[in-house]
């Protein structure tokens, strides 16, 4: 774990839900200056903050919300870290949990230096790595659905089917033969449907307008449908971790993604 450990005169621990966020103010010696709920915009944040922007850090979890936190904080000038949501949990787990208590714990971790650090995406870049995140989730939906119709054949002990596509014409021709009981017929008609709308999701979610012509260049797999993956990371990843800390080299990232 890598810690924060920097001792400032104001701590200010977030709970960020969506739509409210619950704020605990310490100061350097614990006392609470504030503990509330607001809603999650800038200028309810700030109204609050006023008082106590004299060497001021701010900490939050890393959940799905932290963006527009982040961005604020680095606009302002205001020290950010966001913290790793899993280490958290087990340096500050206990029975009782809500907004309110969270929002004291995080300010509590930062004030002891015990807050565990997650990396702090860029912002010009969060855009790219959220593409890809939504991509990869409907391939595996689309894997889901085909698995789905082979485990049916399977069920009713039928022919093997073979490797081709129900969206291609190959597979259009194995789901012609693919006889199974009339009540297992309508999730038969209704998957192939659904495995062609996944596939244009997933061909939508392909990044190439995104990507650098040299970086392009330098990519190739046989796969059209897997390229847009693979560019992604390549130009993401490698931008990345070429500042990261403890990072030993692009030959780790090559053996996750399978190049």
């Amino acid at each position: 774990m890598n810690f924060y450990t920097q001792q400032h005169k104001h701590y200010c621990g977030i709970d960020l839900p969506a739509r409210a966020m619950y704020v605990c103010l310490l100061d350097q010696h614990g006392t609470k200056l504030v503990h509330k709920n607001l809603p999650t915009t800038p200028d309810a944040f700030l109204r609050v903050i006023a008082p106590y922007r004299e060497d001021l850090v701010v900490g939050v979890e890393c959940m799905f919300t932290w963006y527009w936190l982040a961005d604020f904080c680095s606009k302002e000038g205001i020290a950010f870290v966001l913290g790793h949501a899993l280490d958290m949990k087990a340096i500050q787990g206990g029975k009782a949990k809500n907004d309110k208590i969270e929002a004291q714990k995080i300010a509590v971790l930062l004030r002891g230096g015990m807050m565990p650090q997650a990396y702090v995406y860029p912002a010009e870049m969060r855009a790219t790595r959220d593409l890809l995140r939504r991509r990869c989730h409907l391939a595996r939906k689309r894997a889901e659905l085909l698995a789905h119709i082979h485990n049916t054949n399977s069920q009713y002990h039928l022919p093997r089917l073979g490797s081709g596509s129900p969206t291609k014409p190959t597979g259009k021709l194995w789901l012609s033969i693919f006889l199974i009981p009339v009540s297992a017929r309508r999730s038969r008609s209704t998957f192939p449907s659904s495995i062609t709308m996944t596939n244009c999701w997933v061909r939508s979610n392909s990044i190439s307008r995104a990507v650098p012509k040299p970086m392009m260049s330098r990519v190739s797999l046989g796969c059209s449908q897997s390229l847009g993956l693979a560019r992604c990371w390549r130009w993401s990843c490698s931008t990345r971790f070429r500042t990261a800390p403890g990072f030993r080299g692009c030959k780790i990232l090559s053996r996750i993604v399978g190049w």
